[in-house]
């Protein structure tokens, strides 16, 4: 049963004495599943996202029994070095189902009463159509994996989707412009960045003109394109 599993209270790992009941009303997609492969249960949104019809029929399945929404050796590879080095991982997911969805996932070794490993927790993200993405953090990282190194990964991502629209630009730029994502204003940014406000104006002017934007809401329309 899943209560015989537990999450190790350490510095590597987030969770500890997981509540069922929490993980159903967690605003994501929830499974879990032991050590042999076999799943033991998820929650709601694996159900409305499309990727499971009933919690019923999902249980007692393995990766292999849903080989047309996944690529299931490249999943048994990384479920199998998270139960094998029992420390969680953070990655990126792609589902073959409607839309071709990203999902943002943290994989943590689940472990028996007796201390060791026993299974394994899933925690995906929707991230194909979400912006401040930001707001997930908290309940994505463990201390090993902090909110900055998922950010860093997005924005990786982003910048390379923009380079490949020949829009470049410079260190600096790309700061300012992370942060107008988040929602701040150009005195927010100054002071993160610690430069002056009129120094940022200057960047998020240029931004906007690589954009082709005249505004900042013509710019947030224009970055809607580039989001993951």
């Amino acid at each position: 049963m899943f209560s015989n599993f537990y999450i190790k209270k350490s510095p590597s790992f987030h969770f500890y004495n997981m509540d069922i009941d929490m993980l159903r009303v967690l605003p994501a997609n929830v499974y879990w599943k032991n050590k042999e492969g076999y799943y033991l249960g998820c929650n709601e949104g694996m159900i409305e996202c499309g990727l499971i019809t009933s919690e019923k029929d999902f249980v007692g399945t393995s990766l292999k029994d849903h080989g047309h929404l996944l690529d299931v050796s490249q999943f048994e590879e990384v479920d199998n070095q998270i139960m094998n080095n029992g420390k969680p991982m953070c990655l990126f997911e792609k589902a073959h189902v409607k839309g071709f969805p990203t999902f943002l996932t943290t994989k943590y070794p689940l472990f028996a009463a007796e201390g060791f490993i026993n299974g394994l927790i899933g925690i995906s993200f929707n991230i194909s159509r979400i912006t401040n993405y930001q707001r997930f953090f908290p309940l994505l990282c463990s201390d090993d994996l902090p909110s900055k190194i998922i950010l860093q990964k997005l924005e990786e991502n982003f910048f390379k989707k923009l380079a490949a629209n020949n829009i470049l630009l410079s260190q600096r730029e790309k700061e300012c412009l992370s942060y107008f994502r988040q929602g701040r204003s150009n005195r927010e940014i100054a002071a993160f960045l610690n430069i002056s406000t009129r120094t940022v104006e200057t960047h998020v002017n240029s931004i906007k003109n690589k954009f082709a934007c005249n505004t900042k809401s013509q710019l947030l329309d224009k970055l809607e394109d580039y989001n993951d």
